[in-house]
């Protein structure tokens, strides 16, 4: 069936390559029914092509070879060894107030990682940027870390590693991240409010009602369509045995009895909440048993941010982090990151489901195909 389909479409780079195709063909309207998406791992993080059974590097170095003979065997490797899998494709939108903005992290770019027809950046649409995506999101630490990140990216992957690493260690030992709901008010879906979010230090008791409210202040939001997180082999969600206690009063989206098994095409996400520091490097570290799930989320959804008016009134700013003081977050989306000034809302809508080439043969089985 893989090979009888009329296109066939790869990308080779990494995770935000990736989605950066996807939207080329969906700018020429091309019908997704008629195409196949797989991709050549040549990024950081390849959740994409992990997921799909592939790896997270390729055989061989040289990916032509002498006569194209190592693309050719790639290739015939895929084709003959893979299964058809369908994956979500949503359509994000992040927004900010009129006094702030948003925008991409790093420096403008001259060797294609920033493609102009995605893009579509100006100053008319400083407030608003609207990409697709098939991963995950993060907001707040791999957001802060990322942004850095650009500032240095490099151009081989062993450099990205070790700049990614040098940026981690700032935030940890000397910035320092804050509460993501020190921005964060709510999630809203279908126009209602499903899940109320703190400020820091603020009492529970101003949030009595049926609505439910989260009971900590984490320092990051995983927000992941697929069953793998920080490129390696991460199953938060699948993975976790507890956790629960994150949230008080749960009901809807949040009560554990309304969820499903994950999927990467059943037209939800996962909403995780990482806690502290401590907490995230014990995820790395494949302790995972205790994973504060948030919730299930079906479409349309979106995250609501505070107003920045009311934190300007907020008591002992100049105690945070500068981050926090000044109102911006950053948001990691499928490899790519963003700083958001005063952010308003970041909104969640099922666009589409595509179909990949995921592996299928005695060696390996891709999660995608598995689902």
């Amino acid at each position: 069936m893989v090979a009888q389909r009329h296109i066939q479409v790869w990308s080779a780079g990494g995770d935000g390559t990736v989605m950066s195709v996807v939207e080329l063909v969906d700018e020429y309207d091309i019908d997704f029914d008629l195409v196949y998406f797989s991709c050549i791992p040549f990024g950081t993080g390849n959740d994409f092509s992990q997921v799909l059974g592939w790896g997270r590097t390729i055989p061989h170095k040289d990916v032509l070879g002498n006569g194209l003979h190592h693309l050719e065997e790639l290739v015939c490797d895929r084709l003959t060894h893979s299964e058809p899998a369908r994956l979500d494709i949503w359509g994000v939108e992040m927004t900010s107030h009129s006094s702030g903005y948003v925008r991409l992290a790093g420096p403008e770019r001259a060797d294609g990682h920033d493609i102009p027809e995605i893009r579509n950046y100006d100053d008319i649409s400083r407030y608003s940027f609207a990409r697709k995506m098939s991963n995950y999101m993060s907001i707040g630490v791999q957001g802060y870390v990322g942004s850095g990140f650009e500032k240095h990216r490099a151009g081989n992957r062993l450099a990205n590693m070790m700049v990614y690493t040098i940026e981690s260690a700032k935030w940890v030992f000397w910035k320092h991240f804050p509460p993501v709901t020190a921005f964060i008010d709510e999630i809203v879906m279908d126009n209602k409010t499903v899940l109320r979010a703190p400020k820091p230090h603020e009492k529970k008791a101003a949030y009595n009602g049926s609505v439910p409210v989260m009971t900590k202040h984490p320092i990051d939001f995983v927000i992941q369509n697929i069953p793998h997180i920080w490129g390696r082999e991460v199953d938060l969600w699948g993975e976790a045995k507890s956790g629960l206690e994150c949230v008080s009063n749960r009901t809807g989206p949040t009560d554990p009895k309304t969820w499903k098994p994950q999927l990467a095409n059943d037209g939800r996400m996962e909403i995780m909440a990482i806690n502290t520091m401590a907490s995230y490097i014990k995820k790395l570290a494949n302790y995972r048993s205790h994973v504060s799930r948030l919730g299930q989320f079906q479409d349309p959804f979106e995250i609501r941010f505070r107003d920045p008016k009311e934190r300007k009134s907020a008591q002992r700013l100049w105690r945070r982090n500068r981050y926090e003081r000044e109102n911006i977050i950053c948001i990691m989306c499928d490899g790519e990151f963003y700083i958001l000034k005063d952010p308003k809302v970041v909104s969640f809508k099922l666009h589409s489901t595509i179909w990949t080439l995921g592996r299928n043969d005695g060696h390996a089985q891709g999660r995608l195909v598995l689902d």
